[in-house]
């Protein structure tokens, strides 16, 4: 574990180094180091460290700073891979992944989009727009460094969890989410970026989310409903 935790700090000081890091968000589990920093070691925040480091790039054409990161990546003992169905391609560490998501608007495509100002190509996925948003940009081991706001994220992995197929994921999620918000929700902020969030959904993504919160956080939704 250890080991993987260093590994990351090495990546995002490695895209920090060449400016490339504030061109895109950091998400997935790895977020949870960057809010137990911004929360002072908070030890309710847990520490679900994955195989997998995620960013998402929000909008390809309004990239200031570009480099390649592929080669930065292989510097660190990342080597690529590309998927034969969609030519996804993430960079893979014998400890680590990363990938690159950017967020699916429209109709979706089921190809990945190719980000030549990175020298990466990204996938799209539904959801991740929300977090663009909502986002926060804090310091973690002396940089800056790009995350969803921590109640976005955690109502984003309630919402997501339905979308997963393997029920371990699911679990995980769900776990993630609940303990996230067992400690925001006793802070005043984070209780009112909560209603924020839910108010900016869609409304399908608000029934989704409701009949989500209803199984496993019936008392968020009053949070939620009876705030606004």
């Amino acid at each position: 574990m250890q080991t993987n935790k260093h590994l990351f700090d090495r990546v995002l000081v490695e895209l920090d180094k060449v400016g490339v890091l504030t061109e895109m968000m950091l998400i997935g589990s790895w977020v949870l180091s960057v809010y137990r920093e911004y929360f002072h070691n908070a030890p309710e925040i847990p520490l679900l460290r994955t195989a997998d480091i995620d960013f998402l790039i929000s909008n390809p054409r309004k990239i200031r700073h570009t480099d390649d990161v592929s080669k930065i990546l292989n510097r660190l003992g990342f080597e690529r891979e590309v998927s034969v169905i969609g030519e996804f391609s993430k960079f893979v560490h014998p400890e680590l992944e990363v990938e690159f998501i950017i967020p699916e608007l429209g109709r979706g495509r089921k190809t990945a989009y190719s980000i030549k100002e990175l020298g990466i190509s990204a996938q799209p996925l539904r959801y991740m727009n929300i977090f663009y948003d909502f986002k926060l940009i804090t310091e973690y081991n002396n940089i800056l460094v790009c995350v969803p706001e921590p109640a976005a994220f955690a109502l984003m992995k309630f919402l997501i969890s339905r979308k997963r197929k393997d029920t371990a994921k699911i679990k995980k999620d769900i776990s993630t989410a609940i303990q996230l918000t067992d400690y925001l929700i006793q802070i005043p902020d984070q209780r009112r970026l909560y209603l924020k969030v839910y108010n900016k959904m869609p409304r399908g993504w608000q029934k989704n989310l409701t009949q989500i919160l209803d199984v496993h956080y019936p008392s968020l939704i009053k949070l939620l409903v009876t705030s606004q």
